[in-house]
């Protein structure tokens, strides 16, 4: 029996492949370089909407790439900013025994942008940009209208806050990103500051400085602003299906503002989510929120009209699934609650009725 024969040169244990090139962000020149270039960069656009995302470190000539509202930055280049934003961060920790106040500098806000960026979930860089706005807002007490347009110099600072902040969130709730769309703590985080700071979002009788979304300006009025912000639920549950978290935002919403949804809002909103619902009719997270517009007694302006609407969403529903022979759980149970709804409605009017009459 013959030996077997030797392994190839290039096969062989005693000739290793070679070492992998160092990555270039090994270099701490570099990695302070792309964390300056990163934050400068959202700092220059702190009132815009812009689209952020992270690509693969392998197809990423450069660790961030850029264009006016648009960056794209490399998985390993946001490690190593992230990394380095947590250590800036954790150094400017308040202790805990110390009760006293303490300063909340620029360079920690940016390091909780790129920490947010890396983690949505991160509590604590959530809460203290929380505590910065309640810090600004502690110094800024407006007692008229004026106060509140920007001409109070704390005020206009507390206010130029709250529209950064805003920009912030639309940016990552909206971007192709990975988990930041259906982010819990990114979704509460703007509930508070528009539950809390929505006059310095909607100011009266004055223009919002600088451009703080693509398109209209939350300072045209309470109904154009939710509207946006309807806009922003719907990007939202673009990016990530069976996003519960951005549609039950919007209920917060409604359920804070109901004198502004008239039948005309309410109808316009309506038939923007009735189209979102026919081109995701597997997504049961927007044919529920569908059906609360519909049932919720305090955003319309009487039953007759509600029950209208209700009949007319309905019957559009049943010409969608007859022409496409559509069979899917969600969709069926909206249409039961729909007739459960007109049910109720008709008994209601029916015993208001016979009270009537009595």
């Amino acid at each position: 029996m013959s030996p077997p024969s030797p392994s190839p040169p290039h096969l062989s244990s005693r000739h290793p492949s070679p070492p992998s090139p160092p990555s270039p962000l090994n270099s701490p020149e570099l990695r302070s370089s792309t964390y300056t270039t990163l934050t400068s960069h959202l700092h220059t656009h702190r009132l815009s909407t812009l689209s952020l995302e992270i690509l693969p470190s392998s197809s990423c000539p450069t660790p961030i790439q850029h264009d006016n509202l648009n960056l794209a930055i490399s998985k390993s280049a946001l490690i190593h900013t992230f990394l380095t934003a947590r250590e800036i961060f954790l150094s400017h920790l308040p202790s805990p025994p110390d009760p006293t106040p303490t300063p909340l500098p620029y360079k920690v806000g940016s390091a909780t942008k790129i920490i947010l960026l890396y983690d949505p979930e991160h509590l604590s860089a959530a809460n203290w940009r929380k505590r910065r706005i309640s810090q600004l807002a502690s110094h800024s007490r407006p007692s008229q209208e004026n106060d509140v347009c920007g001409q109070d110099a704390s005020a206009a600072e507390l206010r130029l806050a709250v529209h950064e902040e805003w920009a912030f969130l639309t940016s990552l709730l909206t971007s192709p990103l990975h988990r930041h769309a259906k982010s819990a703590t990114l979704w509460w985080h703007r509930c508070w500051l528009v539950r809390n700071y929505i006059d310095y979002l909607i100011p009266h009788n004055c223009v919002a400085e600088g451009s703080v979304s693509r398109g209209r300006s939350p300072a045209d009025g309470l109904p154009a602003f939710l509207r946006a912000e309807m806009d922003v639920i719907l990007q939202a549950a673009e990016r990530h299906k069976a996003n519960y978290h951005a549609f039950h935002y919007g209920r917060r919403l409604l359920r804070l503002y109901p004198e502004v949804w008239g039948y005309e809002e309410k109808g316009e909103v309506v038939e923007k989510l009735r189209r979102w619902c026919f081109a995701h009719p597997r997504d049961g997270s927007g044919w529920g929120f569908l059906a609360f517009l519909l049932r919720h007694d305090g955003l319309v302006m009487d039953s007759a009209k509600r029950k209208g609407l209700i009949g007319k969403v309905s019957h559009q529903t049943r010409e969608f699934v007859a022409a496409l022979r559509w069979k899917g759980e969600s969709l069926e149970w909206f249409l039961r609650e729909m007739d459960n709804t007109t049910k109720q409605a008709d008994a209601i009017s029916m015993e208001n009725r016979v009270g009537g009459i009595g």
